[in-house]
């Protein structure tokens, strides 16, 4: 450990009561190893029920309908088993979804065919804590414990309580959609025209910030658990829920047009009217702008409000969302072509274009902000995990009372939103060229590209600013060194320029739309048409997928990229696969003569899938805030050798931690993007038939087998549910710790009649 800890002693005068207690209290399971290692299981539980059905009705030869339903229901109960608080991994999820369509179609004449259709669509996902413990409980000062017996910890180098799913709240979706699609011929030419119409509803409650959570990177000891076990947090964050009643409609209009312009070409180009319309009831829209700050303009909605918010019914405020305007010229033009080259149909050549906009999730819009979804985060407090609160003006600043004067806390994260972003939009592109072998075979040679524009991106508004030096004055406070931790919101733009005004500033995240991102890649293809019962089909793809960091939506953001640093993050894609190869086959036994052998031998299908592709790419990041300018402490490491990895490298250690180094304090790390983890390769294998009862009635059997071999398929270094990203400070370093599944057989009897 650091100074003035000597040798790796803590004097138990030092030890946090908080932390004492949770040990003593025997939530952690007992060892024996000399080290304090711990093994243990973890068991996820997952019930589902699947019900569907539909009806067809023939009304008359000219007139059809059909009615779909399907409801879905999953259970997936809480990890934690009641004795050992580390198997807290995952929350009580319940998921309900209910989905009812009706369709018409009907023949107006030998060249004219309309078909309507509707439906419905109802989800429900609740999510629940597993109680465990409060920090009140054991021992700490000044809390509110939003959530009772919940406590969200993260120890680097040591242990995290919850993960996934563990937020309370719920999300509730009901959308209501309308189509209706006309199809005419006319000489040459087949024309399609369509209409759409979609209403959208969310009703939800995220409580990721509710209940208080620490962190214990180790920068204050040396170690994460010992930083822990002396109380000393590197981040403290508590907040009030973010809730969301969102509406929204969209509508579509398109045109296409299928003409055999001549005898071996056909055209087909089209456009969709799709404009964007925004959301209503949103309830809580605000915005935050620099200029307004600097001017010391302040809401008059909340007159507690700091100086460059405005929310609605202030002046400032244009009266709707400050996202993305209603944009009502957007049209998405559509080409495609397909050329018979020496027009006995063996060879074709086939070339299409696309534009497709996009619309944000509806959760996009649940907003994050004072004073309605307080989230205060607190950068090494005072008092440690004992007393987080202690010295914190006014002191704990939950729950909030909101009126016009309610106290605006200090120090809080906020979600801000871009004036009038652009519309998101993605440009599609192929060409291809086909061609026949004999009389069963086929290749084909594919490029296929993207581009996408305009995408969500975030930009931290209010960076800390780095300052060397052994020691400053920021209003009027003596900093040893200048740049810590510690005086992270100090250091913040807003609070080097108006300290009175910027001390109720941590994080402001701007959503923009400054993110691209584009993909290219060669498909190749060799198809066997079924011939003598066999079937084959395989392909493949060389491809690259680069993109800028790309923000979720809304209260789901919680990180923003340092100003001007966007194109340094800009890497491979999340699950960007260069290689891969896929291929299949079928094999049908023939119908044999004998009655024994038709009886025992026949009808029966033998099919198999394989998968090899090459791993995807990750980076290595310093596990702490090295940089000194975000206060979110996900920065990269250093890279000091030009190879990552370990010359045998395998599950119990796949990086070379010579490799990487911390990078001294205000500097980025400079760890590549594209690291590469391991591959994968799976084989699934399937074995049906049918048996026949009578004419109408009918027996199938299915067998399958998925990853067949048994294969270990390791998924990159430190990927865990509860670590996401690869730490150079994880006591896992470059460890495989999980993998994808294995064996996993299935068995069917279906009753056809």
């Amino acid at each position: 450990m650091r100074a003035p800890f000597t040798n790796n002693t803590i004097s138990p005068s030092q030890l946090s009561k908080v932390a004492v207690n949770l040990v003593n209290q025997q939530l952690f399971p007992k060892t024996n190893d000399p080290c304090g290692e711990v093994r243990f299981g973890g068991r996820l539980q997952t019930n589902e029920w699947i019900t569907t059905g539909r009806m067809d009705y023939q009304v008359n030869a000219k007139h059809s309908l059909f009615g779909r339903f399907f409801d879905a229901y999953r259970d997936q109960p809480a990890d934690y088993d009641g004795v050992n608080v580390l198997t807290s991994a995952n929350g009580h999820l319940v998921q309900n979804v209910h989905s009812f369509a009706l369709g018409e179609t009907y023949l107006i004449g030998p060249r004219a065919v309309n078909s309507f259709h509707g439906s419905v669509n109802w989800t429900s996902i609740a999510k629940f804590a597993p109680d465990t413990f409060d920090l009140t409980s054991l021992g700490a000062k000044g809390l509110y414990e939003g959530v009772p017996n919940m406590t969200v910890m993260t120890v680097n180098t040591g242990f995290s309580l919850l993960g996934t799913n563990t937020n309370p709240g719920h999300q509730n979706t009901t959308s209501y959609h309308l189509g209706n699609d006309l199809t005419l011929e006319r000489g040459r030419h087949q024309i399609g025209i369509g209409v759409s119409w979609i209403h959208q509803m969310l009703n939800g409650s995220v409580g990721s910030s509710v209940f208080p959570a620490t962190t214990f990177d180790g920068h204050f000891t040396g170690l994460g658990l010992a930083d822990f076990m002396v109380g000393k947090a590197s981040a403290f964050v508590q907040g009030s829920p973010v809730l969301s009643a969102t509406r929204q409609n969209s509508i579509g209009v398109y045109i296409q047009d299928t003409w055999k312009a001549a005898s071996r070409l056909t055209v087909s180009p089209g456009v969709r009217w799709e404009p964007h319309t925004l959301p209503y009831h949103l309830g809580r829209p605000m915005h935050f702008e620099r200029e307004w700050f600097d001017k010391g303009i302040k809401s008059t909605v909340f007159k507690n409000a700091p100086a460059g918010l405005q929310y609605t019914g202030d002046p400032l405020y244009p009266g709707f969302n400050t996202d993305v305007a209603n944009s009502w010229l957007k049209f998405a033009p559509r080409l495609g072509l397909a050329w018979d080259v020496s027009g006995d149909g063996r060879t074709t050549v086939r070339a299409a274009y696309g534009l497709f906009y996009d619309l944000p999730p509806m959760f996009h819009w649940a907003g994050n902000g004072a004073p309605w979804a307080n989230q205060v985060t607190r950068n090494d407090p005072p008092g440690g995990l004992d007393d987080p609160w202690l010295g914190y003006p006014g002191g704990n600043p939950f729950p909030t009372v909101l009126n016009s004067n309610v106290v605006f806390p200090q120090s809080v994260f906020y979600i801000n939103f871009k004036w009038h972003n652009k519309v998101a939009y993605v440009h599609q592109w192929n060409l291809s060229v086909q061609r026949q072998i004999g009389t069963d075979w086929m290749v084909s040679g594919n490029y296929i590209g993207n581009s996408t524009i305009h995408g969500q991106s975030a930009t931290e508004t209010n960076p800390s600013i780095y300052l060397p030096g052994a020691s400053c004055v920021l209003n009027g406070v003596t900093y040893s060194p200048c740049s810590t931790t510690g005086n992270t919101n100090q250091r913040r733009v807003l609070n080097l320029a108006n300290p009175a005004e910027g001390q109720y500033f941590a994080n402001i995240t701007t959503l923009g739309d400054e993110s691209t991102a584009n993909y290219n890649g060669m498909l190749l293809t060799v198809q066997r048409r079924r011939s003598r019962g066999v079937t084959i089909q395989a392909n493949y793809t060389w491809s690259h997928c680069i993109a800028d960091p790309f923000a979720a939506g809304g209260s789901q953001t919680t990180t923003g990229v340092f100003p001007g640093r966007r194109r340094n993050e800009r890497g491979g894609c999340p699950g960007d696969t260069r290689h891969s190869v896929n291929a299949s086959a079928v094999y049908e036994s023939p119908q044999f003569s004998s009655n024994l052998l038709r009886l025992l031998a026949s009808g029966w299908q033998l099919s198999g899938i394989t998968r090899i592709q090459s791993g995807t790419y990750f980076s290595v990041t310093s596990g702490f805030n090295t940089s000194l300018g975000t206060g979110f402490g996900i920065d990269r490491a250093n890279q000091v050798l030009a190879d990552p990895y370990l010359p045998n490298k395998g599950v119990n250690g796949w990086l070379n931690p010579a490799a990487f180094a911390r990078p001294a304090d205000g500097v980025w790390g400079n760890a590549s993007l594209n690291i590469q983890g391991p591959g994968l390769i799976t084989i699934n294998m399937g074995l049906t038939r049918k048996f026949r009862v009578t004419e109408r009635q009918s027996v199938e059997f299915r067998a399958e087998a998925f990853n067949m071999p048994n294969h270990l398929n390791p998924k990159n270094p430190a990927l865990t549910a509860n670590n996401p990203v690869l730490a150079l400070n994880s006591r896992d370093f470059g460890k495989i710790l999980s993998a994808e599944d294995p064996r996993i057989m299935q068995f069917a009897l279906k009753y056809l009649f």
